[in-house]
């Protein structure tokens, strides 16, 4: 039987030395089909098996006498509290599979090794009649399915590109993450904001304008600052509402690749003029392969339609080859630490958070107090001093009332919490919350000012310096724990 023997083979072979692994299967396959044509695509080129799962073919696995090579998997829930038990799925080595597309039936072996060199392979092998061969010896029967399934796998369905050991692969379940983020929760100083805004969506809507006055349509932006400070979210917001037009998003984890550095940048930058118009977000380079690097970005070959974004805490510590030379990142926007009126606004994006997912009161007084208390707080300080002090309202044991009063005083007294209550039968959410983001906010003190002194000490730039240090800190630490202490009496 032609499976049985092509299956010994593989099997074979993959148990002594070889050197080409690809000719060693196609003159097999060959043999043992000679009345058929042979076609053979990288799966990462044109995904058969997935074209398929999405509705526009048929296929099926044939597990005949068990010559084949297939593991497997156990995918558990996103949370171990679901309901359901996980799922199984199968990573097919060597398989054969009956494939139909437009009424046509096709006979398929998909095959996956380990190359010492290129790291792994996967490549379909497509069996069709010699009767639809043209003149160049090419199947228009298999190339009308490989066209039209490779023009669906290059596309993105609900998925971001991610760039990760030298493979670029699509990921649904970062594009799912992102789906909540928008401009509106993003805070910002309002010209800043809509400076990025602006810069991303004209960049993408004047390709016309580009090309009318002769100028490369390629554009490089740097986001930089203390870490905490809104860049991460400035960028899923952009990936978000670039996304619904039609903007594909790229994203580079790392350029390594078993192949090497220079193998990653050249894979990146190839896969992403394939996918122009495209928003390229980047790891920047290190110095062994900064010159490789730099070829790409402003060589021989056009990067057309792509907006390359990347993202450092120290710009300082960049090759002023990447940062200050012109038409590479000729963009930069400073992420400061955030002033009175952001933290106003972020403290009230809890205060309408709270509000939906709970009984916890947050007044406008409580947000002005711990905004004017929290100076040199980047968002991640705040978001942990709020994230900290709901999750001490509720290890603390006290119970919301449907008056929005804090009950079971008796009970938090013997963990230790001294609540002196102001109103009789218990103390108002309001004022409990603001007693722990006070006390919260003067244990995070040292390390939010510990880490931006550090990293105003590793910075060379005097702008940065005189940005995020503001001298009057100490004198509103002490004023706040002042007002603490004559107004909640603790």
């Amino acid at each position: 039987m032609a499976l049985a023997s092509i299956f010994e083979s593989f099997r074979k072979h993959c148990s002594a030395p070889r050197t080409q692994t690809d000719l060693q299967l196609l003159e097999t396959i060959r043999e043992a089909h000679s009345n058929k044509h042979l076609t053979v695509i990288a799966s990462q080129t044109c995904d058969l098996l997935a074209y398929a799962a999405a509705g526009y073919a048929q296929v099926e696995f044939s597990a005949a006498g068990d010559k084949f090579h297939r593991v497997r998997t156990y995918h558990a829930p996103s949370n171990r509290l679901d309901e359901h038990n996980g799922t199984l799925k199968d990573d097919v080595f060597f398989g054969y599979f009956t494939y139909v597309f437009n009424s046509h039936e096709f006979s398929i072996y998909l095959v996956k090794w380990l190359d010492a060199l290129q790291g792994r392979q996967s490549y379909f092998y497509l069996l069709s009649p010699r009767s639809t061969l043209d003149g160049e010896g090419h199947s228009l029967l298999a190339d009308s399915l490989l066209t039209s399934c490779g023009s669906w796998t290059a596309s993105l369905h609900n998925e971001i590109y991610v760039f990760d050991s030298g493979v670029w692969s699509k990921d649904h379940n970062l594009f799912s993450a992102i789906q909540s983020a928008s401009w509106e929760d993003v805070i910002l100083e309002p010209a800043i904001k809509q400076s990025i805004i602006h810069d991303a969506s004209s960049f993408f809507e004047c390709s016309n304008i580009y090309q009318q006055y002769g100028v490369p349509w390629k554009r490089g932006i740097i986001f930089h600052g203390l870490p905490g400070c809104g860049k991460t979210m400035s960028i899923k917001a952009l990936v978000n509402t670039l996304g619904a037009k039609n903007v594909a998003a790229l994203y580079v984890k790392s350029f390594d690749a078993s192949r090497g550095a220079k193998f990653g940048i050249r894979a990146n930058f190839t896969h992403a003029r394939a996918m122009a118009p495209c928003l390229l977000l980047d790891s920047l380079v290190v110095d062994k392969v900064r010159s490789y690097f730099l070829n790409e970005v402003d060589g021989l070959e056009s990067n057309h339609g792509i907006l390359m974004i990347a993202s450092t805490n120290h710009i300082d510590k960049l090759d002023p080859s990447i940062s200050k030379r012109p038409s590479r990142f000729d963009r930069k926007y400073h992420f400061e630490l955030p002033g009175e009126s952001e933290r106003l606004l972020y403290c009230q994006s809890w205060q309408r958070k709270l509000t939906k997912i709970s009984r916890i009161v947050i007044d406008n007084d409580l947000c002005a107090t711990v905004a004017k208390s929290t100076n040199g707080f980047s968002f991640a300080y705040l978001n942990e001093l709020f994230v900290q002090a709901t999750r001490s309202l509720v290890t603390d044991g006290i119970h919301l009332q449907d008056d929005g009063q804090l009950r079971g005083v008796e009970q938090s007294q013997e963990a230790g919490l001294d609540l002196r209550s102001r109103e009789a039968g218990g103390v108002s959410s309001s004022d409990r919350l603001l007693e722990i983001l006070l006390e919260q906010s003067a244990a995070l003190q040292d390390d939010a000012y510990g880490a931006m002194d550090r990293d105003v000490t590793a910075t060379s730039e005097p702008q940065d310096q005189t940005a995020e240090v503001d001298p009057k800190l100490t004198e509103e630490l002490s004023q706040a724990r002042a007002w603490k202490r004559a107004n909640l009496q603790i």
